[in-house]
């Protein structure tokens, strides 16, 4: 038997550290072993105030787990209005799958959480688009915020 990543409890509480002083103010643990796998999961500590924009991958499929707190995952119409909104709360949902084509973003809700995204792989910065519309979106309070040099997780 083969095992890549064991994730324990002190584990997460670094990453949640890690998040916490970043200046993204989220951090992530890779358990996949290189960009070329055809799965790509990453264990993700995020801020309450961190930026997650808008995004799409074509021909994806995406998941989210939540391990500790509340996210929101939003999904926007191709010219930015927000579509549908999910829950995802340690306590109730915890899992959301999609096809990762659909224009989407995270916010967390708790002070902080964890979370495990994955995406089918193999990983290609040039798949990702991010939305050109963001001024756009009036209800999403995150954007009022000034992003880190425009960079993403």
């Amino acid at each position: 038997m083969f095992v890549y990543s064991q994730i324990g409890e002190f584990d997460l509480v670094a990453l949640k550290q890690e998040a916490a002083i970043s200046p993204k103010r989220r951090a992530r643990y890779n358990l996949h072993r290189s960009r070329v796998d055809p799965v790509q999961e990453m264990i993700i500590a995020a801020c309450s105030d961190t930026i997650l924009f808008p995004h799409r991958q074509v021909g994806r499929r995406k998941s989210y787990v939540i391990i500790e707190g509340i996210i929101e995952i939003k999904f926007y119409s191709p010219i930015g209005a927000e579509m549908t909104t999910y829950l995802l709360d340690e306590n109730k949902c915890l899992i959301l799958s999609f096809d990762a084509t659909q224009w989407h973003t995270v916010a967390p809700i708790s002070d902080s959480v964890i979370f495990k995204e994955t995406i089918s792989g193999p990983y290609d910065p040039h798949q990702t688009e991010w939305a050109t519309w963001i001024n756009v979106i009036k209800d999403f309070d995150l954007f009022s915020k000034t992003p880190l040099n425009g960079d993403n997780l």
